[in-house]
């Protein structure tokens, strides 16, 4: 069943790129949070990647696991904990292939920037791993709660 559905999202998916199947609008934060700050984001089980900005530009990515090795003071600030290397995709990556590698390197989120690191969206793999979540997906999970 699995293998059906994964070929049907993969033949959805030919000839589409990375900016047809990312989340438009995700939810951004302020480069200058504190650990207790992005801790707290953490308790919504919903929230999976914190993707930190200044202004329009991203300058890093932090996840549940970025935060766990050791115990930090809540104060500190949660930057230089945030990963950028290997957490973002431009825009304009074929949709079918990035599926594929993001499944088997199970990888569940990237952030989408252009060149100069503007964000300009989110790609989010579904937990089936056979497609990516929709605006309307995360409209519909935001409204629900």
């Amino acid at each position: 069943m699995k293998a059906n559905r994964k070929a049907r999202d993969e033949n959805y998916l030919a000839g589409k790129q990375v900016r047809d199947v990312m989340i438009n609008y995700p939810k951004r934060v302020d480069s200058t949070i504190t650990i207790g700050q992005a801790e707290e984001l953490f308790t919504d089980e919903h929230v999976h990647m914190l993707l930190l900005v200044e202004n329009q530009q991203l300058v890093g990515t932090l996840l549940r696991t970025d935060l766990h090795n050791t115990p930090l003071p809540a104060e500190l600030p949660a930057k230089p904990f945030s990963v950028l290397n290997g957490r973002w995709i431009h825009a304009d990556h074929d949709a079918v292939d990035l599926l594929a590698w993001m499944s088997t390197q199970r990888i569940r989120r990237l952030a989408v920037a252009d060149e100069t690191l503007n964000l300009k969206g989110l790609v989010c793999l579904k937990r089936t791993g056979t497609g990516f979540c929709s605006n309307a997906d995360v409209q519909g999970r935001a409204s629900s709660a």
